[in-house]
C-alpha cells in the first residue's frame, strides 16, 4: 500500500513551493511531475508546463513542447495530448524506478479529462510507493472551469481520485497562510518517516 499526503487550498501559499523545498532539503530522488507557470519577459503569465521531477534541482527552461495551457492574443489553448504521452510516461517511470518520493503536483484539473493519464494516476496510488503532492482546491478548480476556453467537468474525476487517496490511507490536508509552519511540519514528517 502507498504512503500518500496531498495539500490544497487557495493559490499562491506556497503549498508547490513548500514541497520542492523539503524534497530538496532531504536530498531524496524523486519521480513523478510538476507544473510550472511560463512568463513573458514582461511578467505575464504565458503558459503552464509540465515538467519531469527529476528537474527539480536543476534551473527551469521551459521546454515549450510540454506547455498544456497557452495564453496568447488570441485567447487560451489547451494541449492535452500532453498528458496522454508526456505525463503518463513519467507517471510509468516514477512506478518501475521507484525513487524515494513520487511528486504529483498539481492533479484535480484539467489533466483528469485524459483518461488514459487518470488511469496510470489510479493504479499509481495501489502501489507500495510514497506519494506527495497538490490537489487542485474546489475554489481554484471552479475558477478553472469559469476561465476555460471549452466547457469542462471533472467533478466525477476529482471525487474518484480522493476516494482513492483516503482508501488508500492517504491524507488531504488544506494549507493556507496561516497554517504554513504546521504543514511544513506534516510534509517534513512525511518525507522522514
Amino acid at each position: 500500500m502507498s504512503e500518500i499526503l496531498f495539500l490544497t487550498g487557495p493559490s499562491g501559499v506556497g503549498k508547490s513551493t513548500l514541497i520542492k523545498k523539503e524534497i530538496n532539503r532531504q536530498q531524496v530522488s524523486v519521480g513523478g511531475f510538476f507544473v510550472e507557470r511560463v512568463y513573458t519577459k514582461q511578467g505575464k503569465l504565458s503558459a503552464f508546463e509540465l515538467c519531469s521531477a527529476n528537474t527539480l534541482d536543476l534551473s527551469f527552461m521551459s521546454q515549450k513542447c510540454h506547455q498544456f495551457i497557452q495564453f496568447d492574443d488570441t485567447g487560451t489553448h489547451w494541449k492535452l495530448e500532453i498528458f496522454s504521452y508526456f505525463g503518463r510516461q513519467l507517471l510509468r517511470q516514477a512506478a518501475q524506478q521507484s525513487p524515494d518520493i513520487i511528486l504529483l503536483d498539481e492533479i484535480g484539473g484539467i489533466e483528469l479529462m485524459c483518461l488514459d493519464f487518470k488511469g496510470e494516476l489510479m493504479s499509481l496510488f495501489k502501489k507500495p510507493v510514497k506519494i506527495i503532492g497538490v490537489f487542485k482546491s474546489e475554489e481554484n478548480y471552479l475558477r478553472q472551469k469559469k476561465n476555460s476556453p471549452m466547457t469542462f467537468n471533472v467533478d466525477k474525476e476529482r471525487e474518484q481520485i480522493m476516494n482513492e487517496i483516503e482508501k488508500n490511507n492517504g491524507r488531504l490536508l488544506y494549507m493556507n497562510k496561516d497554517n504554513y509552519s504546521t504543514m511544513e511540519e506534516e510534509v517534513k514528517k512525511f518525507m522522514t518517516s
